[in-house]
């Protein structure tokens, strides 16, 4: 298959994310609505991530490119091309089927736990997941998806962590794909952030310390899930 990675900033990462792509013999492409770059020709990919970024998905007149991309997610979702999108992906794609974006009334930085729903247990992506887990957050925007939307995950804070919005189409509002050295450059990246929120960096690198490899285990669950669901509706589309 063909998987397109969709990038919102410079140092945009799959992470976790990527081996699964290519353990399972598929080929990644990029695409960097950020830099201005033209729309790939959408009917070349199987599969679509897209990454998360420190933009706010509401801040189209400041960066036109968000409403070129929304306009990707809403015709991916459309013709039934497997879609994730983490972070900003996660609320671009919520927004592109008509969920709600907004500010949240608390932020997320850092461990948070989250516990997944009912429905979690039977999902594609979210099947081996615990009822509980720590998940790494950084984010300040959360959306409420519409009716047809199944909630798949949420925390105290953000109710809506993890929502099947179609019927190949889900977004995850927590880092997945983040390891301990990506989180590590976020902090330093982010120091200034973190201490207006009066966030301590060496508790969230604790907190990593403990929870980033079970963590990645679940990421690796995950892709593998998302790619065998691709893969099972590119096999449809060539029968």
């Amino acid at each position: 298959m063909h998987v397109l990675a969709i990038h919102q900033e410079a140092d945009s990462s799959l992470c976790t994310l990527e081996g699964p792509i290519h353990e399972r013999g598929h080929e990644l492409h990029h695409w960097h609505p950020w830099r201005g770059e033209r729309r790939p020709d959408l009917g070349s990919f199987d599969a679509v991530i897209a990454l998360g970024g420190i933009v706010h998905p509401d801040q189209h007149e400041q960066y036109p490119w968000l409403t070129a991309e929304l306009d990707v997610l809403r015709l991916l979702v459309r013709n039934g091309v497997p879609v994730l999108g983490v972070c900003l992906g996660a609320q671009l794609l919520a927004h592109a089927v008509g969920a709600t974006v907004a500010r949240l009334p608390e932020h997320e930085v850092g461990w948070y736990e989250v516990r997944t729903t009912p429905a979690a247990r039977h999902d594609p992506l979210l099947g081996e997941f615990p009822e509980r887990l720590p998940a790494f957050q950084w984010h300040e925007y959360g959306f409420t998806p519409p009716a047809s939307a199944t909630v798949l995950a949420s925390s105290a804070r953000a109710p809506h962590q993890a929502v099947r919005l179609a019927e190949r189409a889900w977004a995850v509002q927590f880092h997945i794909e983040v390891d301990a050295p990506v989180i590590a450059r976020w902090l330093v990246e982010g120091a200034r952030e973190l201490a207006d929120k009066g966030i301590s960096a060496d508790d969230v690198q604790a907190d990593t310390r403990r929870h980033v490899e079970p963590y990645a285990a679940l990421a690796r669950s995950l892709t593998h899930g998302f790619l065998r669901l691709a893969e099972s509706a590119a096999h449809e589309r060539a029968a």
